[in-house]
C-alpha cells in the first residue's frame, strides 16, 4: 500500500483575524489538534499517534502527517465524506469528530475545517454550508423569521443587542446594527439564528 500524507486544516477567522501558525488562540489550536487526533486513531486506534511525525503548514493552521501506510480504515473513511454527507458508514470516533465541527461551523461565522490528501480528488470541507450529519439526526433548514414589535432597549457595540417588545407582551432579545435603526426609526431588520433543526421523524 502507497504511504499517504493527509493535511488536517483548520480555517478561522471568528476572532476578527485570520488564524495563521504565527497567532492562533491557544484553546482553538488545542481544541483542533485533539479532534484531528481522534480522526487519525478512530476507535481501533488504528494510528498510533504516539510516535507520529507531523509539520505544521506555513500559511494556514494545518496539520500534516508523516506518510501513512497501514491505515486503510482511514482512508476509506475520509473518500467516504466525499462520497455524500450522511456519516453511518464512518467509524464512531471520527463520526463524532466530523459532527462536532459541522455544529461548530454552523455556530460561529468564518470557521471552516478541511482536509485533503493526494489520494482524494479535492478537499473534504466541513463548514457552515455542507450538511454533514448521521441519517437519523435532526435535518437543519435555513429559515427566516419575522416579527412585529416596539424596540425598548439598544446596548452592545457590533453586533447591537436589540430588546423588542411582542404584542403578547413578552420581549425578545435579538442582535441587529446600530446604523440601521439609526438610520430607520419605524423599521428594522434584525437577525434570528439562520437555522433551525426539524425533527427526522417529521421529513
Amino acid at each position: 500500500m502507497q504511504a499517504e500524507t493527509i493535511t488536517f486544516a483548520l480555517v478561522d477567522t471568528s476572532a476578527g483575524f485570520e488564524a495563521t501558525p504565527e497567532r492562533v488562540r491557544l484553546e482553538s489550536l488545542t481544541r483542533f489538534s485533539g479532534d484531528v487526533e481522534r480522526l487519525l486513531k478512530g476507535s481501533g486506534k488504528e494510528v498510533d499517534t504516539s510516535t507520529l511525525e507531523v509539520a505544521l503548514v506555513s500559511g494556514a493552521v494545518a496539520i500534516r502527517t508523516a506518510p501513512l501506510t497501514m491505515a486503510p480504515t482511514l482512508l476509506r473513511d475520509l473518500r467516504a465524506l466525499l462520497d455524500g454527507e450522511i456519516l453511518d458508514a464512518l467509524d464512531s470516533k471520527r463520526r463524532e469528530v466530523i459532527e462536532k465541527w459541522q455544529r461548530l461551523a454552523r455556530q460561529t461565522p468564518g470557521l471552516a475545517f478541511r482536509i485533503s490528501a493526494p489520494f482524494l480528488p479535492r478537499p473534504v470541507v466541513v463548514d457552515s454550508q455542507s450538511d454533514y450529519r448521521a441519517d437519523d439526526a435532526d435535518q437543519w433548514v435555513q429559515v427566516e423569521r419575522y416579527v412585529t414589535g416596539e424596540i425598548q432597549d439598544l446596548g452592545g457595540a457590533t453586533p447591537a443587542n436589540a430588546h423588542v417588545r411582542l404584542p403578547d407582551g413578552s420581549t425578545l432579545t435579538v442582535t441587529t446594527d446600530r446604523e440601521v435603526l439609526r438610520d430607520d426609526r419605524r423599521t428594522a431588520s434584525i437577525s434570528v439564528p439562520r437555522y433551525a433543526s426539524v425533527p427526522s421523524t417529521t421529513c
